[in-house]
């Protein structure tokens, strides 16, 4: 029996402030360890890996999307979403294998080339926001 038909998952990078081993300085210059985790909307956690500080948030990322998807049937629509540190080909190319419907969201320097190029005229799902150069 299917309780629901779809299933979706974020993934974050979590900065764990402690005093042990294994702690280095991340980009915020703050002495800690980094956890990467993932949870669907039930916020059951499916992965979670705790690194040093100075690990990149995405470092490990495609493993985990893979070892999680890996496991939900493909009958279910699968949705994933995160922020832009995940922004990068080797997680897009994962999840497209993966057959996985995703949101990524994209820093500026991404999208202003775009902006620049097309004008007003571009549609790739996101508002042109005050604070952005133009």
């Amino acid at each position: 029996m299917v309780l629901f038909r779809q299933i979706f998952f974020q993934i974050n990078n979590r900065s764990q402030k402690r005093c042990s081993k294994g702690i280095q300085f991340n980009y915020k210059k703050t002495r800690c360890l980094s956890s990467l985790n993932a949870f669907d909307q039930f916020v059951f956690n499916y992965g979670f890996e705790l690194r040093n500080g100075s690990r990149h948030s995405s470092f490990g990322a495609v493993q985990m999307i893979q070892d999680i998807f890996k496991k939900i049937p493909v009958e279910l629509k699968r949705f994933f979403r995160a922020d832009s540190a995940y922004a990068n080909m080797d997680i897009y190319n994962a999840l497209l294998i993966l057959q996985v419907s995703f949101a990524i969201a994209l820093t500026e320097i991404s999208y202003m080339p775009l902006l620049e190029k097309y004008g007003d005229n571009i549609n790739i799902g996101f508002k042109r926001n005050s604070r952005l150069r133009t």
